[in-house]
């Protein structure tokens, strides 16, 4: 396991959880009231790189400002929690909080680690699976078991993720 106190990096990340395991990446879709959500996704060649920038720490986390890396229209959005739990790239309103990442010993590759991550309260991001129709709009042709995995800090499934470190800053 690679220890990153002090240490700010560029990661691609992973989720796992009870909806099975993917990439972290943020909603593509135009059709949805405002994209820029993460999500978990097993989209083949869907995957983001987030920045992680050090903070501080406790004896049991690790705190990181965490920001979009080469994501596109979202590149050096921050992430934030909505008021409803949700996790989103914002570029307009001014993110302040960082986010805690309880790592999870492991014996693992160089450069990676496992974690869960928290909100400023400590909540734990889960993964919630979702019904497209809660978040659409307009003519929508898709069936109803089209489904989302949204990362939420309010309700889902419990995630743990993991890390590859591309780059150290």
């Amino acid at each position: 396991m690679v220890d990153i106190t002090g240490k700010s990096f560029i990661a691609m990340v992973q989720c796992r959880s009870a909806h099975g395991e993917g990439l972290v990446d943020y909603l593509r879709r135009d059709d949805v009231a405002g994209s820029g959500w993460l999500v978990q996704t097993d989209e083949p060649g869907q995957a983001m790189t987030l920045r992680f920038d050090y903070v501080g720490h406790t004896p049991l986390r690790m705190h990181y400002r965490i920001s979009a890396h080469a994501a596109g229209l979202y590149s050096k959005a921050s992430l934030g929690v909505s008021r409803n739990g949700y996790l989103g790239l914002y570029h307009v309103a001014g993110v302040i909080d960082y986010l805690k990442l309880e790592i999870v010993p492991s014996e693992g590759e160089p450069d990676c680690f496992e974690f869960f991550m928290r909100d400023r309260r400590g909540y734990r991001v889960k993964v919630s699976r979702e019904d497209r129709s809660n978040f659409y709009f307009g003519f929508d042709r898709r069936g109803p078991n089209d489904v989302v995995n949204f990362l939420n800090v309010e309700k889902g499934e419990a995630a743990h993720f993991g890390a590859k470190i591309i780059q150290y800053l």
